[in-house]
């Protein structure tokens, strides 16, 4: 059942639209494209969350009709942690999926980090 994001979550999806990079070398998203995804953050719901049990990723889904561009390409913006990678992917011009995906075995997260942790 979809759920609101937290306030974390919230928080870390924004940090990433306004500041994370291109994971892959692919090209930067235009200020207008950020602009696009921001003004979409608070009609998400998390429509799905990561049964891993090492980390907090979730599926982001537009609570109504997608505000999202049809046929846009997807993107994913990446950031660090000491310990971690945090992606967030974008498709067809909506926010999709924020991911944190820990570095190694043994390292374990419940939820997001507090967004002021994540290096761009």
């Amino acid at each position: 059942m979809p759920r609101p994001l937290s306030s974390r979550e919230r928080l870390v999806l924004v940090a990433m639209i306004d500041h994370a990079e291109p994971f892959d070398g692919e090209p930067r998203p235009t200020t207008a494209a950020r602009q696009s995804w921001r003004t979409q953050v608070p009609s998400l719901l998390v429509d799905s969350v990561c049964e891993c049990g090492d980390c907090p990723s979730v599926s982001l889904a537009p609570a109504s009709v997608p505000a999202g561009v049809p046929g846009a390409e997807r993107a994913v913006l990446g950031a660090g942690l000491s310990d971690a990678l945090v992606l967030l992917f974008v498709d067809g011009g909506t926010p999709s999926y924020l991911e944190l995906a820990p570095h190694g075995e043994g390292t374990r997260y419940t939820e997001f980090p507090d967004a002021d942790l994540l290096e761009f």
